[in-house]
């Protein structure tokens, strides 16, 4: 009966320890949903696509709903990137060269860089485009907002200056790096997308999904799978830049009952059987 007593006890203790620690996780979920709530992580094959209303590299007004009735490439870049930007404006100008005759297609390439890419800082780059391409720029504020539609995460880079102190690249003339999703967007001519290409994409993705365009197929999105694991890694980069110090206790937490837990069980589960604990 002495063994039988400690052993419910021992149970008891066990049941305690996984209610208390399934009551911190909701918590700790329930505080995340808090923080991303309000979070868009940007449209889908067959949304609507978010209206675009800025001015492109002439000054001239631009609006995407102007443009029903054509495929429109979008994507986003910055004209002094050296990296992946120019290989995926090569691309793209790959494609559209190639289909053009066959369907108009329109290019909007939105810039992540505006205090840069202004109508005098684009002329150079941009002075050779064709009349159905337009590199939109604008008021950053505008912009902002047509980033987070698009799902579009955008940060300069931090450089260091002498003395030890860190100034935001975004602040400064000086030549920086800007970090932003890589994402680009096939919209059909009803304005929905029918296409996403991101990360690294690959000349013969975009063919295809312009092929499935001229076939009214609207289902291509490459690594849709992992676009979930992907949002997540892509907010918590964000939560990370606004609020490094909330973003590091909900690490900690987190971490917390990994630490915790088995030392509780181990307690738990070691209690004396004593002659005097329950008594017969």
């Amino acid at each position: 009966m002495l063994r039988r007593f400690s052993t419910d006890r021992k149970f008891r203790s066990i049941k305690s320890v996984a209610i208390c620690f399934g009551l911190f996780y909701a918590l700790l979920l329930a505080a995340g949903m808090a923080l991303f709530n309000d979070v868009d992580f940007g449209p889908g094959i067959g949304d609507l696509a978010p209206p675009i209303n800025l001015s492109d590299h002439r000054d001239d007004a631009f609006s995407l709903n102007d443009l029903r009735g054509s495929t429109v490439i979008v994507t986003f870049l910055y004209s002094r990137c050296t990296d992946r930007c120019p290989l995926d404006l090569a691309n793209i100008k790959r494609v559209v060269g190639e289909l053009d005759n066959e369907l108009p297609i329109t290019v909007a390439v939105v810039t992540v860089d505006p205090d840069r890419d202004t109508v005098e800082n684009l002329y150079p780059y941009t002075k050779n485009w064709p009349d159905n391409w337009h590199y939109i720029s604008g008021d950053k504020s505008l912009l902002k907002r047509v980033w987070s539609d698009y799902g579009i995460v955008v940060q300069g880079e931090t450089l260091p200056v002498p003395g030890g102190v860190s100034i935001s690249a975004q602040s400064v003339d000086d030549d920086y790096r800007v970090f932003h999703t890589n994402r680009l967007f096939v919209i059909s001519q009803s304005g929905n997308i029918s296409a996403i290409m991101r990360d690294l994409w690959h000349v013969d993705e975009l063919r295809f999904a312009i092929d499935g365009v001229l076939d009214g197929v609207q289902t291509y999105d490459r690594d849709n799978m992992f676009r979930a694991y992907e949002q997540l890694i892509q907010r918590c980069g964000e939560l990370f830049a606004d609020k490094p110090a909330v973003f590091l206790i909900l690490i900690i937490m987190a971490m917390m009952p990994i630490l915790v837990i088995p030392w509780l069980i181990m307690r738990a589960t070691s209690f004396p059987i004593s002659e005097n604990d329950g008594g017969v």
